[in-house]
């Protein structure tokens, strides 16, 4: 179908391999059909000339790097569910078209403070990011140098795992270094008498966010 139709200008994928290995091996078949179908129609949307795509990986879905290495050079707007944050990271600095980020990071995946540290200083440098929702990955400390004179929209959620000063560093780091942020939505882990503490500490001397027109915190 996509050979012979001319006039497609948008895609939106909602795409995700299959290990075998997580399924009874009567279902062999059927993956492999999957998977190959799926890598088809991949290897002919990356030779189309679109106005915008959209890519929507699977919520745990298998070799989610070699979805976004095939594509990456085509990609306007990513969604990435639950896959290893340690994997995908490193790939965003060559995504050269991407304007909106999407994406979930398991509970139950371990930290990890040199990923998170990749993910926000690529976040910082694609020029044409605009937009970014991101699930539980904190702004590391060290990075007070970066700013993300791009970003203009935010959603930033923590729902567990937190240590200390973690939430407060992300807001107090929104605030002083989003200079051109218009949106944002902000909600940290469940209320404490730790987390309240620690809101009565934070101190922001200086707001760059000076354009910031919608605001929710949580």
């Amino acid at each position: 179908m996509l050979k012979d139709t001319r006039a497609i200008d948008t895609i939106n994928l909602h795409v995700g391999l299959y290990d075998p290995n997580n399924y009874q091996p009567d279902c062999n078949d059927i993956i492999e059909a999957i998977n190959s179908t799926t890598w088809r129609i991949l290897k002919r949307v990356r030779k189309m000339k679109l106005q915008a795509l959209g890519l929507h990986t699977g919520r745990k879905m298998a070799r989610v790097v070699d979805l976004l290495s095939i594509l990456k050079q085509n990609v306007d707007i990513l969604e990435i569910d639950t896959s290893p944050i340690t994997a995908w990271a490193p790939l965003l600095q060559s995504f050269p078209r991407l304007k909106t980020l999407e994406v979930r990071v398991s509970e139950s995946q371990p930290r990890s403070l040199q990923a998170e540290t990749t993910f926000w200083t690529v976040v910082s440098q694609l020029p044409t990011l605009k937009s970014v929702w991101a699930d539980t990955i904190p702004i590391p400390p060290l990075l007070d140098s970066l700013h993300f004179s791009h970003l203009i929209s935010l959603r930033l959620y923590f729902y567990a795992g937190m240590a200390y000063g973690e939430w407060t560093r992300s807001l107090v780091t929104i605030f002083q270094q989003m200079p051109v942020l218009e949106k944002l939505l902000f909600s940290h882990v469940v209320s404490t008498s730790e987390t309240r503490a620690e809101g009565r500490a934070m101190q922001i001397t200086t707001i760059a966010s000076t354009n910031l027109k919608h605001l929710e915190l949580y």
